[in-house]
């Protein structure tokens, strides 16, 4: 039985994804942070939902993945533009989603502070493709 071919995104893709997030709104910012994160560590959606800001150690460069596939633990390097990112949305993006914030430990929250679910993942990756004239791209989160 023959699979699909998967699709994934050239370096050069991804760098005009990332690219094209040059709004200054925190949505933005969260979400070039959660992209550049995904796309840096090859952390699964799943993994990504359930970070907590405990998790990540910026001085270090690494990032704590508690019960990952196979329900192993495992710490995940960061690159250094992934950690660049991360650093300045901690510092002054994150706390705007904290105001509202029913789970004040989750890296990435909603604008209703929420914690993000990996639908919500699979959605901003579509949306910020289609800003970035890349939506005829068949991606999933798991593809970067």
């Amino acid at each position: 039985m023959k699979y699909p071919e998967r699709k994934t995104l050239t370096e050069e893709q991804m760098n005009i994804l990332l690219d094209s997030i040059t709004d200054v709104d925190i949505l933005s910012k969260r979400d070039k942070a959660l992209l550049e994160l995904m796309y840096g560590t090859g952390l699964r959606i799943s993994e990504l939902a359930k970070l907590n800001i405990t998790d990540i150690d910026l001085a270090a460069g690494k990032i704590f993945v508690s019960e990952g596939k196979g329900k192993k633990d495992r710490l995940v390097p960061l690159g250094k533009r992934a950690t660049k990112t991360l650093k300045f949305y901690v510092k002054y993006t994150r706390g705007h989603f904290l105001k509202e914030a029913n789970d004040k430990q989750a890296l990435f929250l909603s604008l209703k502070g929420n914690r993000l679910k990996a639908h919500n993942f699979d959605h901003i990756l579509k949306k910020r493709l289609k800003q970035s004239k890349l939506s005829g791209q068949d991606i999933s989160p798991h593809a970067l």
